[in-house]
């Protein structure tokens, strides 16, 4: 019994030291450093709500539709959102992206959106995407924000994603999570189909 817990204690200032040595080296090299300055710039951004600015609203706006890196135009969105900056128009156009990371997390920005006077077309965007896109990250966002416009249409992109795409890992879960009150209805009409 005392030489296992000896072979556990040095098995865990083992692990320690491992750990120890490649957190480190990670935080010496150059991309690590990199990806921590640019976190907390968009900490910093959304925090002093300098968002409110005008000029940084614009510029984030610009980096949200022409940037060229994916991931500098996926948190451009997210500081623009977390600084309460987030248009509709910017929402509109990153429903457009290349980048299958930008769009789900445009289609999850709708849902701001989508329930106010003037957005419907949105809720038409993201309804359409249901058909077009089958990255699996894409399909879940995608029922997740369905289920919550509770529109017919959307309720049958919905439908046309289970058909589609039904063994998709969590997918069950997403669509269920956005039906309340209207579950047999929903089955009833994916018996149907």
């Amino acid at each position: 019994v005392s030489e296992i817990a000896e072979l556990l204690g040095d098995l865990r200032r083992h692990a320690i030291q491992f750990i120890r040595r490649c957190f480190f080296a990670r935080s010496r090299s150059p991309d690590f450093r990199e990806q921590r300055r640019k976190r907390c710039a968009q900490q910093l951004l959304v925090e002093k709500r300098a968002t409110a600015t005008p000029a940084v609203a614009t510029s984030l706006r610009d980096l949200a539709t022409k940037g060229q890196n994916p991931i500098g135009r996926l948190h451009a969105l997210w500081t623009l959102e977390g600084g309460n900056a987030l248009d509709a128009a910017t929402v509109r156009t990153a429903l457009g992206d290349t980048d299958g990371r930008v769009v789900a997390a445009a289609i999850r920005l709708t849902e701001k959106f989508a329930t106010q006077p003037g957005s419907e077309d949105l809720a038409g965007r993201v309804v359409a995407l249901a058909g077009s896109h089958s990255e699996p990250e894409l399909r879940l966002q995608l029922a997740l924000t369905l289920g919550s416009l509770k529109t017919p249409a959307a309720d049958a992109a919905l439908r046309a994603l289970v058909l589609a795409a039904g063994e998709q890992p969590f997918l069950a879960d997403a669509v269920v999570t956005g039906l309340a009150g209207r579950e047999a209805a929903f089955v009833a009409a994916l018996i149907k189909d």
